[in-house]
């Protein structure tokens, strides 16, 4: 679940920068069981864990066409699972 907000400023008619703030709360769920050949089932456990994220995203756009865009973005997150990630893409309104 995320929830964010921010500025898109273009710059000439076909390209654009933005900047974008986020709040999310994260779910990390995992299983394992544990079978051996000779012994048999040697049982199972589960994990749960919740984490907030805060962090940014920065980026451009650039239009293509009239409803498709290529997005090009970098997105930090500051706290729970801490990350880098620069994005490639291509984006449409559909309407």
């Amino acid at each position: 679940l995320e929830i964010g907000a921010g500025v898109d400023v273009p710059i000439g008619d076909d390209v654009s920068v933005f900047a974008r703030g986020h709040v999310a709360l994260a779910g990390y769920f995992a299983s394992a069981r544990i079978v051996d050949s000779e012994l048999g089932s040697l049982g199972r456990t589960w994990l749960a864990e919740d984490a907030w994220e805060v962090g940014w995203t920065v980026g451009t756009a650039v239009r293509l066409g009239p409803s498709v865009r290529w997005v090009v973005s970098y997105r930090h997150v500051h706290t729970g699972a801490e990350s880098n990630a620069i994005s490639v893409g291509f984006s449409a309104d559909i309407r």
